[in-house]
């Protein structure tokens, strides 16, 4: 809501960065988690899987023509 309606490359790179480094954190937590309750395949096929189904819905709305 806050980046909306900015047209500043270096702040939308800033927004970028915020993000994906709130997404390295939350894969780190649940890699922790996994190794401390000792399902690693287990989660790392949901890591995968929600991987996989970000990429396929990002390929559905693109081609989409959303």
């Amino acid at each position: 809501m806050i980046g909306y309606n900015v047209t500043s490359e270096p702040l939308e790179l800033a927004f970028y960065a915020v993000s994906a480094g709130a997404i390295l954190y939350v894969i780190g937590e649940v890699w922790t988690a996994m190794r401390r309750f000792g399902h690693r395949e287990l989660g790392l096929t949901m890591l995968a899987a929600g991987v996989f189904l970000g990429a396929v819905t990002e390929m559905i709305i693109a081609y989409g023509g959303g």
